[in-house]
């Protein structure tokens, strides 16, 4: 029985937690014995515990500044932390005995010569897209030590793969596979706007309140130009009621009496300024929402894997979204997504006006060509694909 840790920096329930939750539940139990290493109690050791899988908890653990300028007090004390924690990674090392170290995300990269130190076999996962021009010195530090350090290296997609090809080492990807015949839930738009929606043209946005997912954007692009009254907006994880209490609140007026409005109060405002937008929590069980869009939207600010944009195309359901490398890749080159140039508002615009003549086209060609892409993500294929890397290191 082979013996493996899985290290995570964080315990909430988010994409790269669902990803680890995903591998945790298709690894061949069989012949490996998994264990996980967190930084804190939270909602994912819950569902972890449901798998009958050991946690063990390393409280200074952190990932290290990703993409970012580390000349910052919070940043140093962050690396001063990774620092801190080694002795007792070491230490949980020796207690569990595992003989592969596995690094769910590539900015907890500083782990694997540690676990080498001590004996273990390392995989690294990247899941980041880092433009090659951005803190050069930071992006090259980080993928040496990984070239360096890891005896495995998968990627989440062919640009996250092709970062590490100028070091000397080749990443094998693993999708973070989609299943969407479990991800089914009754949720008629006719019960959530109220109203009877066969002639309404629903867009959806999935990014609540983050400013890196264009909730500003979007929002703005719909109140603003998309008019019509058949048009209607579902946005997901964004609370219309929602008011910060207390100091910060306290802090926001009299930040709003300058002039000087947060960027959440300023999506609130709009959202509740336009009566054809309604507002749910975020829904993990989305297939149904996907079937009765009109439209799924998005306006990622900087580089993302969109798996929303993959599903949405598994599901046969027209997207718009920025053109990037993941979202060419999942579209197959543009074909199955309405795709504009990133970080061009206007372009957006022009590309959501255009939609309702283009749509036809790309639903004909998701019919005919979206199994390429069903394919790319399929679970079976993918957990294959990782329980042989992590069976044969």
């Amino acid at each position: 029985m082979k013996r493996i840790l899985f290290l995570y920096h964080t315990s909430s329930i988010g994409g790269g937690s669902f990803c680890l939750l995903n591998i945790l539940k298709n690894l061949d139990r069989q012949i490996l014995a998994p264990y996980v290493l967190l930084s804190e109690d939270g909602p994912l050791v819950d569902e972890i515990k449901k798998l009958n899988i050991i946690v063990n908890f390393l409280p200074r653990m952190h990932t290290v500044p990703y993409n970012t300028s580390t000349l910052k007090l919070s940043k140093l004390k962050n690396a001063i932390d990774i620092l801190q924690s080694m002795k007792l990674f070491k230490s949980i090392i020796s207690k569990i005995k595992p003989d592969v170290v596995y690094c769910n995300t590539m900015m907890l990269y500083p782990y694997l010569r540690p676990a080498r130190e001590c004996g273990c076999k390392t995989i690294i996962h990247i899941r980041e897209h880092w433009p090659e021009g951005e803190h050069k010195w930071q992006r090259k530090t980080a993928l040496e030590h990984i070239a360096k350090y890891a005896d495995e290296i998968v990627a989440i997609n062919r640009y996250s793969a092709s970062m590490i090809v100028p070091f000397g080492r080749k990443a094998t990807i693993v999708y973070d596979w989609i299943d969407m015949s479990s991800r089914y839930q009754e949720m008629p738009l006719n019960e959530i706007f109220g109203e009877d929606m066969t002639n309404k043209k629903t867009f959806l946005y999935m990014g609540g309140l983050q400013a890196i997912k264009g909730a500003h954007e979007v929002i703005t692009a719909f109140t603003n130009h998309l008019k019509d009254p058949d048009y209607r907006m579902l946005a997901l994880g964004i609370n219309p009621a929602y008011k910060s209490n207390g100091i910060r609140g306290i802090v926001k007026k009299i930040l709003k009496l300058l002039g000087k409005i947060q960027y959440s109060d300023k999506v609130i405002e709009m959202v509740n300024s336009d009566t054809r937008i309604k507002c749910v929590p975020g829904v993990y069980n989305i297939r149904h929402l996907y079937e009765q869009s009109y439209c799924i939207v998005s306006y990622f600010t900087i580089p993302h894997a969109n798996l929303a944009l993959a599903e949405s195309v598994i599901c046969n359901a027209m997207n718009v979204a920025a053109k990037t490398d993941e979202s060419l890749e999942y579209s197959h080159e543009g074909e199955m997504a309405l795709l504009y140039e990133e970080n061009n508002f206007e372009d957006f615009i022009r590309t959501l006006i255009s939609l309702p003549e283009k749509r036809e086209e790309y639903l004909a060609n998701m019919a005919q060509h979206s199994s390429v892409i069903e394919e790319m993500f399929a679970p079976e294929r993918n957990i294959d694909i990782l329980n042989h890397i992590i069976e044969s290191i």
